[in-house]
């Protein structure tokens, strides 16, 4: 906080402890009930408040039948992605699923930032895959001039790559600054994992598009209330 002023814990008069317990005063106790509130809701958020833009993601990879896809996500299990897409592309189809989820939790709570190079691809040969998805791991990639292109190569002309993330742009912190109730519980959240304010990563929509921007046909983005989605066609 700015002039000095204490940061929302230790403003929490001690006097608290005898309603809400000793160890809500204790770091690592808080550090691990607030990991556990500020992440984990991806099941919930993609299924529910999400299922309109969840349609739309889906909708826009144009799967059919027999179709190769390759899925770069976080907790796709559990979100469900997996399994709408094999749906659609039935038993003559195959997904290769990658889930980040444990690799960027791991990242985040060592400190470090959690994008990095998506090596994973490089065993498959061009144009291995019809399509592609990126759902919900968007702000995790390094560079994605690099990954872009990476995803783009295995990729067979024609077909549509698309990007899904609930993302933790600027938009969300001037959103959440418009109160100060807001503000302060996702301070205090962020705060009690030891982490900045604004110390969750992310990637711009517009910075995304422009690493696809003359890769791909068709290239069109849509936002609502803290969704991105991105989608592309490979000439």
């Amino acid at each position: 906080m700015s002039g000095g002023e204490p940061g929302p814990w230790e403003a929490l008069p001690h006097s608290e402890a005898e309603r809400w317990g000793e160890d809500i005063f204790d770091p690592q106790t808080r550090r691990r009930w607030c990991a556990a509130i500020m992440f984990g809701g991806l099941p919930y958020l993609w299924r529910y408040p999400a299922k309109v833009p969840r349609d739309m993601l889906l909708d826009s990879l144009e799967l059919r039948d027999g179709d190769r896809v390759l899925l770069v996500g976080e907790a796709v299990e559990d979100v469900g992605f997996d399994a709408d897409i094999s749906a659609a592309i039935g038993e003559k189809g195959e997904l290769v699923s990658l889930d980040l989820r444990s690799r960027v939790l791991d990242k985040f709570l060592s400190g470090e930032v959690p994008k990095w190079e998506w090596t994973e691809t490089h065993e498959f040969p061009d144009e291995h895959f019809d399509c592609v998805l990126v759902g919900q791991a968007v702000a995790h990639a390094g560079d994605w001039h690099r990954e872009g292109a990476e995803l783009l190569r295995v990729m067979k002309p024609g077909r549509r790559i698309v990007l899904g993330e609930i993302s933790f742009s600027e938009t969300f912190y001037s959103r959440v600054q418009t109160d100060v109730h807001i503000e302060y519980w996702v301070r205090k959240l962020m705060a009690g994992m030891g982490e900045p304010f604004d110390g969750l990563p992310y990637w711009n929509l517009t910075e995304v598009a422009g690493a696809f921007n003359g890769l791909v046909d068709e290239l069109e983005t849509f936002e609502w209330r803290g969704v991105d989605l991105l989608w592309g066609r490979k000439p």
